[in-house]
């Protein structure tokens, strides 16, 4: 089970509007205005499925995170998993934390480690490219988080069920590139 969070903007992908401003120094300078607004989502995926998605409220702390995997991931999917699942999450603090640690210890959950510095081949990640593609599409800005949400969710439970095991086939290939490369 590969697990990540990813913060969705009201504004788009990256956040960021470019405006055209005319100035003596330099007409037409392209200015980049961070835009205010968005939601932080936490995801899991396996092999065979979307397993859940959360939009956490706040900071995600040690506390919120165990509270989240307790109350909605476990409580939603338990029955869904694998006997012998490993869990995957990065080295975020919140997911290293001693409370964290113990929980996970408690319910009997393997964790995948997860060295520290090293390149980031959660399949999660492009999860989260394809699910920006369609709620960014054509450029589309949101007016507030509950239409955010919505899009966010209506675009996860319409994933190809396809993209999982493809993206899950091609860990062992792209861990071969990283060994080539020596971690670059």
């Amino acid at each position: 089970v590969f697990t990540d969070e990813k913060h969705w903007n009201l504004s788009g992908n990256d956040g960021y509007v470019s405006i055209w401003t005319e100035s003596k120094q330099n007409p037409l300078k392209i200015v980049e205005t961070n835009q205010k607004g968005g939601l932080m989502v936490w995801g899991a995926i396996s092999k065979a499925d979307v397993l859940c998605l959360v939009c956490m409220e706040g900071a995600i702390t040690a506390d919120t995170y165990v509270d989240m995997l307790e109350n909605d991931f476990f409580y939603q999917v338990e029955e869904n998993l694998h006997a012998n699942f490993v869990w995957m999450h990065d080295n975020a603090p919140p997911h290293v934390a001693l409370r964290t640690k113990a929980y996970l210890e408690r319910k009997g959950i393997t964790t995948m480690e997860w060295p520290p510095m090293s390149p980031d081949l959660n399949p999660i990640k492009n999860v989260w490219s394809l699910l920006s593609k369609e709620i960014y599409r054509e450029k589309k800005v949101y007016k507030n988080t509950t239409d955010l949400w919505n899009a966010i969710t209506a675009a996860w439970h319409v994933l190809p069920l396809e993209s999982f095991k493809n993206l899950y086939e091609s860990i062992p290939g792209h861990l071969i590139k990283v060994i080539k490369e020596k971690g670059e």
